[in-house]
């Protein structure tokens, strides 16, 4: 008698635990199979062991179809430290792209970097850089804000913590501090 109520206990399980498959397929289906979405992200980028920088972003898409590229769609937040962990450059923007293939990283949309050491900050729509050398360049317009100036131009070149650049078409006032002038 046990195996029998059994048995039927099984069949009536089966038959009633019936999925809808609409509701099955709307489940278990994938817009996109090669892109991963992550919400509130945290990346620490370390060599040897030492941290080096902090991403912090409300939202990272990964996609790994055609051109493989890592955005940033909802803005981002990059803290350059030293070697005692202390932030000595912040940037921020309103979207990234990181383009894995090309080492290329594009910032755009209200693009601030401040330079703490240095007290510079440096505000442009776009800012490329190049992932191996570390080198920053834009052809938009460039705002550098110092203790003591303003200088605005089209177009920037630098290395990766603003303690060099250059500018085309620079306009403003600078202040040259060598007392010297050459004599030709």
């Amino acid at each position: 008698m046990n195996k029998y109520f059994l048995l039927v206990l099984s069949i009536t399980l089966i038959v009633t635990c019936e999925n809808d498959v609409n509701e099955v397929e709307r489940v278990t289906r994938f817009e996109n199979p090669l892109q991963e979405i992550a919400s509130d992200i945290e990346i620490l980028y370390s060599e040897e062991g030492d941290v080096k920088a902090k991403l912090l972003a409300p939202e990272m898409t990964k996609n790994s179809e055609g051109k493989p590229y890592t955005e940033f769609n909802k803005g981002l937040n990059v803290y350059i430290l030293d070697k005692n962990k202390k932030v000595t450059t912040e940037l921020s923007a309103n979207y990234g792209i990181k383009y894995d293939k090309d080492d290329t990283t594009v910032i755009s949309q209200n693009v601030k970097v401040i330079n703490k050491i240095d007290g510079l900050t440096l505000e442009t729509e776009k800012l490329t850089r190049n992932d191996k050398t570390g080198e920053l360049h834009t052809d938009a317009f460039v705002k550098i804000t110092t203790e003591t100036q303003v200088i605005k131009g089209m177009g920037l070149t630098a290395n990766e913590d603003f303690s060099s650049y250059k500018m085309d078409s620079v306009q403003g006032y600078v202040s040259i501090f060598d007392t010297e002038i050459p004599t030709n």
